[in-house]
């Protein structure tokens, strides 16, 4: 399970400035977005039979920094993860406070910054291609990537830049996930108040959903979340929520009614609805119009959104590291999770890999 990292955020965004805001190789138009990737899968591609791989790190998981074909490629701590329409993945480095990236053709590179980052953290998308940030621990955590030329080189190449906003009057102590929705909405999870934040294109911030620790399904601040965590939003505009400590997936309405997906009380086990447990909830994302993917400690499992049915995919209860037929497989604790066409990515912080799984 990922460590809840406490302390005092001022968040700052600038609606202003975000026309500027564009990763301009991966940009495209699209009229779907979700927090992590966008809307390719089909639910059919997750219930055939399914392999996991080694997709980048080295076999004895060193730590390190090192850039290059990806089995070759060293990380410290990959965290967030996203795929964008071409199929590169972004990844934030955590222990090297870097943004990594790995091509289509499997090479992985460190984009260029001026400065190290102190502790990136989550990653999301806008519909644009736009591709945010968290930097947990500063005054100015949410930054965006936008190419440019990186004028201390006397060759050009490729780097990102970080665009920063406009203050606005929150204070937050544990911000941990965010999502952007079509009309560039925000929406923020503030894990430690047990929050929801919306924060509109015009940098004006109200309390979502939630605030008081507890387990209820209501509408607005009458509802109730215990350590609400990471965060995903579909094209119709609902949020789905990693309620962790109350071991449930909620969802979140465009007029803020809160109910709930799946889940109960701790344990592991597929089911519908309320039949189902979950032990351990690090992320969500849309995969689809009809399936969410979640991270469930040492598993990656898909509701269906129809049915509530839960499914565990890949993986399963106890940790470990065995790559092969997906429900043979075994994590050793999954951090984020991306998808490109009818493949799934996972991040694995403390083993510095990052996972395929694909159909056979």
């Amino acid at each position: 399970m990922k460590t809840l990292k406490s302390s005092l955020i001022v968040i700052l965004f600038a609606a202003l400035l975000m026309s500027l805001f564009s990763c301009k190789k991966d940009a495209v138009n699209i009229n779907k977005s979700s927090k992590l990737q966008l809307a390719t899968t089909t639910l059919s591609s997750f219930t055939g039979p399914l392999v996991v791989s080694l997709y980048a790190g080295v076999e004895n998981h060193e730590y390190g920094n090192l850039d290059g074909p990806r089995l070759l490629a060293k990380f410290a701590s990959p965290n967030g993860i996203i795929s964008t329409p071409t199929g590169t993945l972004y990844i934030t480095d955590t222990g090297n406070g870097s943004i990594r990236k790995i091509s289509p053709e499997g090479i992985v590179s460190t984009i260029l910054f001026k400065k190290r980052f102190v502790n990136p953290h989550s990653l999301t998308m806008a519909s644009d291609g736009t591709i945010y940030f968290l930097e947990i621990g500063k005054e100015r955590p949410i930054r965006s990537l936008h190419y440019g030329r990186n004028e201390s080189l006397s060759e050009p190449v490729e780097v990102c830049h970080i665009v920063d906003g406009i203050k606005i009057p929150f204070v937050f102590t544990n911000l941990f996930d965010f999502a952007v929705a079509r009309d560039r909405t925000m929406y923020l999870v503030d894990a430690g108040t047990h929050t929801i934040i919306k924060r509109t294109t015009d940098g004006v911030g109200t309390v979502f959903a939630g605030g008081t620790a507890g387990y209820k399904d209501d509408n607005g601040t009458d509802a109730q979340f215990n350590t609400p965590t990471n965060i995903a939003v579909d094209a119709d505009d609902n949020l789905y929520v990693t309620d962790i400590l109350n071991f449930r997936i909620r969802k979140i309405t465009p007029d803020g009614t809160v109910t709930t997906i799946a889940g109960s009380t701790k344990g592991f086990t597929d089911g519908v609805g309320s039949s189902a447990q979950f032990t351990s909830l690090e992320d969500v994302i849309v995969a689809n119009s009809n399936t969410l993917l979640v991270a469930d400690g040492y598993a990656v499992r898909a509701i269906d959104l129809t049915t509530h049915q839960v499914t565990t995919i890949a993986g399963g209860a106890a940790p470990g590291y065995v790559n092969g037929p997906a429900l043979s497989a075994r994590f050793s604790g999954i951090s984020q999770i991306a998808v490109h066409n009818n493949d799934i990515y996972v991040s694995e912080e403390g083993v510095r890999y990052i996972r395929k799984i694909s159909p056979l």
